[in-house]
């Protein structure tokens, strides 16, 4: 097997690309695993879209 080291930050190019991903917060590894799921991830999700994710669930929510 070979191992291709890659830095990205357009997941569709990430996604299409890899068998595994790590992701990094500050440096620390909050997930190692396949594209899927890093994508199902919440510690991911919380760390990348958590925000975005709570002003749409307040939206949602009549907030």
């Amino acid at each position: 097997g070979k191992t291709l080291l890659t830095v990205e930050h357009d997941m569709g190019v990430v996604f299409g690309l890899a068998d595994r991903i790590a992701v990094l917060v500050y440096g620390e590894v909050i997930a190692f695993d396949t594209p899927e799921a890093v994508r199902a991830n919440d510690r991911v999700k919380e760390a990348y879209l958590g925000s975005v994710l709570a002003q749409n669930q307040a939206a949602e929510a009549g907030v």
